[in-house]
């Protein structure tokens, strides 16, 4: 737990750190800073030795837009998008028969059960779609998420340890909450409905 709070501090110190850089390149290149973002380190340094964007404005905003993996393999380092993303998914992660799961594990941060409708938010961004009484669903949670978790009847989520945010918040606002599930987000769909049992830890699918 310290080791992952030490990082998470770390980060958040870059963060401050090169923001003001990402933010001037965003001007320079006229792309929205997420945009840049999502640039590999060459393509930064070759667009500032061009003076202009080294690869098309159109394939940047397409991986801002639908995400991108990045391989990093013996003999070199691939960037990939569209539909190759799901291609090497197939091939580094092989598909496994799906069983049908119906009730989750993960470790309690405040304890309380709710039954209700599950809201998965994956961008911190879109926060904001939570509707009051539902429960919200994530990764992990951040200082965006808080106006969302205020409303919400509960929290669950992918990862976190008991010193998280997730956790943290949750106790704070007295929600019920269950982190470290691990597949949350994979195996819930937004609109179903859920029991979010914070006493036992488990959630179960209805």
């Amino acid at each position: 737990m310290y080791l992952r709070t030490e990082t998470i501090d770390h980060f958040m110190l870059v963060n401050k750190a090169y923001k003001p850089i990402f933010s001037s390149l965003s001007k320079i290149f006229n792309l929205p800073i997420d945009a840049v973002l999502h640039m590999t380190y060459k393509e930064i340094i070759d667009s500032l030795k061009e003076d202009r964007l080294a690869i098309s404005r159109e394939l940047i905003m397409d991986r801002t837009k639908n995400g991108y993996a990045y391989l990093i393999a013996p003999h070199g380092s691939f960037l990939v998008t569209g539909e190759e993303v799901d291609e090497l998914q197939d091939i580094v992660i092989p598909k496994e028969e799906k069983k049908e799961i119906k009730e989750l594990k993960g470790q309690v941060a405040f304890k309380g059960k709710v039954r209700g409708i599950a809201r998965v938010i994956l961008d911190r961004r879109n926060a904001n779609e939570l509707k009051e009484g539902e429960i919200l669903v994530t990764t992990m949670t951040s200082p965006e998420f808080v106006p969302a978790m205020k409303i919400s009847s509960g929290v669950i989520t992918n990862e976190g340890g008991i010193l998280c945010h997730a956790a943290i918040m949750s106790r704070e606002l007295r929600k019920p909450c269950v982190i470290g599930t691990k597949i949350a987000t994979d195996l819930i769909k937004t609109g179903q409905e859920v029991t979010l049992d914070a006493d036992k830890g488990i959630i179960i699918l209805n």
